[in-house]
């Protein structure tokens, strides 16, 4: 297996803000630029956006950087919301070494209230493309019978030749047994690209995992093919 792009990996922080903030408070248009000088963020929610829009879409910043342990990632957006904070960059490393980086910074320079606490309700997702070597419908023991009789149903009706094969493979668990925040976490799903060629073995894949967890299942998953 090999991965192609990674798209997107988020973290999701569920703290009040009113939680955090400095005892005294802080102004909003100082924090912003506060944020801005030092993370470089070239698109910041404008001042006279909407409450109402704010409370539903976020106070962003997008398209800024950060440096950890001698690397640089580039953090496609910082959403923050009354109950909490969302991150994201092409993986959930660069999500949490911003997150470390700004919480420190907020504690340290700014008196923000940030303690164990603030880590205890965390979200992820990842999503990739990857190659895989094998073929995924393997993993359906009685694929070929299946196809067979599906396809040659759609060919009687359609005219169609064309050979089926496994597009889509998800698994997920009982969201009606679960507690609602769990009913929030993506499932995990393999997809087909859209408009490839079966032939070259592609698929957008889902997780609510740190992007290093995604890779290490997606892996596991395709050692279990039967070659």
């Amino acid at each position: 297996m090999k991965v192609i792009a990674n798209h997107v990996g988020r973290v999701v922080i569920l703290k009040p803000i009113d939680e955090i903030t400095p005892s005294g408070g802080i102004a909003p248009d100082d924090m912003r630029s506060l944020i801005v000088e030092r993370y470089g963020f070239t698109y910041v929610t404008s001042g006279s956006t909407p409450l109402e829009q704010i409370q539903k879409d976020g106070f962003k910043f997008q398209m800024g950087k950060v440096q950890s342990s001698n690397r640089m990632f580039v953090i496609e957006e910082l959403s923050i919301f009354n109950d909490g904070i969302v991150v994201a960059g092409k993986t959930t490393d660069a999500a949490e070494a911003f997150i470390a980086d700004l919480t420190q910074w907020a504690k340290d320079s700014h008196g923000f209230r940030i303690d164990e606490t603030f880590w205890k309700k965390k979200l992820f997702l990842s999503e990739m493309t990857v190659q895989f070597d094998r073929q995924i419908s393997e993993v359906i023991a009685s694929f070929h019978q299946i196809s067979k009789v599906v396809g040659d149903l759609y060919g009687g009706t359609y005219g169609l030749s064309s050979p089926f094969n496994v597009s889509t493979l998800v698994l997920d668990y009982d969201r009606a047994s679960v507690p609602p925040l769990a009913g929030t976490i993506s499932a995990f799903k393999i997809d087909r690209r859209i408009a490839e060629p079966f032939a070259d073995n592609r698929f957008f894949c889902t997780a609510a995992l740190r992007t290093k967890d995604h890779v290490t299942a997606l892996e596991a998953f395709e050692q279990l093919i039967p070659r």
